[in-house]
């Protein structure tokens, strides 16, 4: 059995998803793995030898990015601002590229009895306009 003793750390993980809109061109995304490795690797405090940066699946609403880097503290005050640091940092790289964080949405399409649409084919544009205008505010 192997024990990890918390107190003899030298480094903190960062591990997270990020979604983007499925607006979102193979040209963008490669854009914005391009930025979030450019970040990470820039950081001061990145343990160099174990990063990974990569688009991880067409998830249910958003295009998803998977993150994991070490950084070099053991504080978990340091870690919090060397954290924000970078997140803020992505979403730099985010705007930059055109794209957006995605949230949680579904489409749902009515279609009446007789086989017409019950909306009219111009609904779906200003919906997904709507959801870019709410993603850049």
């Amino acid at each position: 059995m192997r024990i990890e003793s918390f107190t003899a750390r030298d480094r903190l993980r960062l591990a997270t998803a990020i979604g983007l809109v499925y607006d979102t061109s193979a040209a963008q995304m490669r854009e914005v793995l391009e930025g979030f490795e450019r970040v990470l690797r820039a950081h001061p405090r990145i343990w160099p030898d174990a990063m990974v940066v990569r688009f991880r699946e067409f998830a249910a609403s958003s295009l998803d990015i998977e993150i994991m880097a070490w950084f070099q503290t053991s504080t978990w005050s340091e870690f919090q601002l060397i954290r924000q640091e970078v997140l803020l940092d992505f979403m730099g790289v985010v705007e930059a590229s055109g794209s957006a964080f995605a949230f949680p949405a579904q489409t749902l399409h009515l279609v009446r009895e007789s086989g017409a649409p019950a909306v009219p084919e111009s609904a779906p544009v200003r919906a997904r306009e709507r959801r870019t205008e709410l993603a850049h505010r």
